[in-house]
């Protein structure tokens, strides 16, 4: 069955992805105006990418397809390299499209889904000081990183608090551990700002990077809809957190270190998601995938019941399916 082929350690698995993240595109329910809108607003690298996917029809469902897919698989490598299970398996690389083809916009890239790679990215550097010895290196790393990220989508500058949150926990105080993620948060910026204006491009405007333009291309489900997702979505997160709470109870220093900065992360993508929800009465679906999926994950890792954790994934499928496809 789905959950019990992707609870296993085995990488032919993934394979069934290239099945499953096409089915979930976008379909009937398209957010490609609204996509494009936001893209062209704000910060550079959405800009470059804006250019490329007027192209041709087919360049933003590749893209699409892509990010999908290697946002995935970042995720379900960041989760098992960082030990945010007691074992291997890759059910976040399943649940992670699932989310976003439950979000309103979908699987379309907008700003927010352009920079989580890089954000997942600098999440890995982050946390791999864990037990190390020097921790300059891969902090200045994650700064630049979510530097990037911000090019893409403004607020991510935001998570630079979620690198000072991990070395909390994971290292004693030490200032420079501090300094160095800031200095390579504005290394991107200020090449960025150079560049704009050496070959005069237009200026860089953050705060318009989360304005609501497009916002009505995207349609709402209905009530009984929502209802019937909720049934079962929210049991399957409460029953994925009790679980991860158990696991940390559990847990000795080390696993606990890297197990607290991800609730710091977490956090911290609920916060954007508060302030876009706020703003556009809508969200981008990148700011709570990540999350969704690893705590979804731990609900269903050991579920108690088998026929249960089988019975909802196969019902969030079909309902992203029908959000997709029949919204």
């Amino acid at each position: 069955m789905l959950v019990r082929s992707f609870r296993q350690n085995q990488p032919a698995v993934l394979f069934l992805l290239l099945l499953v993240v096409p089915l979930l595109w976008p379909g009937a329910l398209s957010g490609e105006a609204y996509a494009l809108a936001r893209l062209r607003a704000g910060m550079p690298l959405a800009r470059i990418l804006a250019q490329l996917l007027v192209l041709a029809p087919w360049v933003h469902w590749l893209v699409g397809i892509l990010f999908s897919l290697g946002c995935g698989l970042l995720l379900d490598t960041l989760a098992s390299d960082a030990e945010l299970f007691d074992r291997r398996n890759h059910l976040p690389a399943l649940l992670f499209p699932i989310m976003m083809a439950l979000a309103p916009q979908g699987m379309w890239v907008g700003p927010a889904f352009l920079g989580l790679p890089f954000v997942l990215w600098g999440f890995a550097r982050t946390w791999s000081i864990q037990g190390r010895t020097t921790s300059l290196g891969p902090l200045f790393d994650a700064g630049l990183l979510i530097g990037v990220a911000a090019l893409c989508y403004f607020p991510y500058i935001f998570l630079v608090v979620v690198v000072w949150a991990s070395v909390a926990v994971m290292r004693p105080f030490q200032w420079r551990d501090y300094v160095v993620p800031f200095v390579g948060l504005l290394v991107p910026y200020y090449l960025a700002w150079g560049v704009s204006g050496i070959f005069d491009l237009p200026a860089m405007d953050p705060l318009r990077t989360m304005a609501g333009r497009g916002m009505s291309t995207l349609q709402r489900p209905t009530t009984l809809w929502s209802a019937l997702v909720l049934l079962v979505f929210v049991p399957l997160m409460l029953k994925g957190l009790a679980n991860y709470a158990t696991l940390y109870m559990r847990s000795i220093v080390r696993e606990k270190n890297v197990r607290s900065a991800f609730l710091a992360a977490s956090l911290a993508l609920a916060i954007l998601f508060g302030f876009e929800s706020l703003l556009n009465r809508t969200y981008p679906g990148a700011l709570l995938a990540v999350p969704l999926a690893v705590i979804g994950s731990h609900a269903v890792l050991r579920p108690g019941r088998d026929w249960l954790s089988e019975l909802a994934m196969w019902w969030l499928l079909a309902a992203a399916l029908w959000m997709r496809w029949m919204g």
